[in-house]
């Protein structure tokens, strides 16, 4: 009876390592992108998608260093694309998805660096940071 017990202690103790490495994980990632410039610099991602056939395409051809103007070239194909000021830096908003409405709205978030402006991050958009960014979005978003 001993040896289910300690297998079972082993279990939740395996449990509980994986919680706190998931936990140290997404608070790294927090903190490298308040180093990277301030919470503010950069809008928030919604961590509840970090991926979808539309950002798998959109990080296919765009990835973080990419000069913006090249990394908007690449996306063209969305069927939006607006541009707001953020901080100290900008948010390129891409849409993807159906026409009838709805869809995935992509930010690109740029600063610059050496007098030229960088990706410096891109993920779905959090819906809460929505109403921060509605001088760069398609009117469906903000009804």
């Amino acid at each position: 009876m001993s040896g289910r017990s300690g297998c079972g202690v082993r279990t939740s103790v395996t449990i509980l390592l994986v919680a706190l490495l998931v936990v140290g994980s997404v608070l790294g990632v927090v903190l490298a992108l308040g180093y990277l410039g301030g919470a503010d610099s950069l809008p928030p991602v919604d961590v509840l998608f970090p991926t979808n056939e539309y950002l798998d395409g959109v990080r296919s051809r765009v990835s973080p260093g990419d000069l913006r103007g090249d990394a908007v070239d690449a996306l063209s194909d969305a069927r939006y694309h607006g541009q707001c000021e953020w901080g100290d830096g900008l948010v390129d908003v891409f849409v993807y998805g159906p026409q009838d409405g709805g869809g995935v709205p992509i930010g690109l978030f740029s600063l610059e660096v050496d007098g030229e402006l960088v990706v410096q991050d891109l993920g779905i958009l959090n819906p809460s940071a929505l109403g921060e960014l509605e001088d760069c979005l398609p009117p469906e978003f903000l009804e």
